[in-house]
């Protein structure tokens, strides 16, 4: 059901609106220590609209205290990629693949 949602210790600690995932990850309190989880929805259209991470998906992370972000295999869109994966590097935030 869920697209996008933030895990802290096992309990949702956010799930995505309308708005997006920026606006949900902007209603975090600094230093949430979550983890950002982007899926497809179970019925999605995976033609049409697959999730999309990016350069700045990283950047809110990090300013958020985000610990990482879980992605589904050929399921989501990855702007800028090598820069992102240098950013997380640099900035200790995990991107795993399933």
């Amino acid at each position: 059901m869920f697209r996008q949602l933030l895990l802290k210790m096992n309990n949702i600690v956010a799930t995505e609106g309308r708005q997006g995932t920026k606006k949900m990850i902007s209603k975090l309190k600094k230093k949430t220590e979550g983890i950002l989880i982007k899926l497809p929805k179970s019925k999605q259209d995976l033609r049409l609209d697959l999730p999309t991470i990016g350069f700045n998906t990283l950047k809110d992370c990090k300013k958020f205290g985000l610990k990482g972000i879980v992605l589904k295999s050929m399921h989501n869109i990855f702007l800028d990629k090598y820069k992102c994966i240098s950013f997380a590097n640099k900035n200790k935030i995990f991107i795993k693949v399933l």
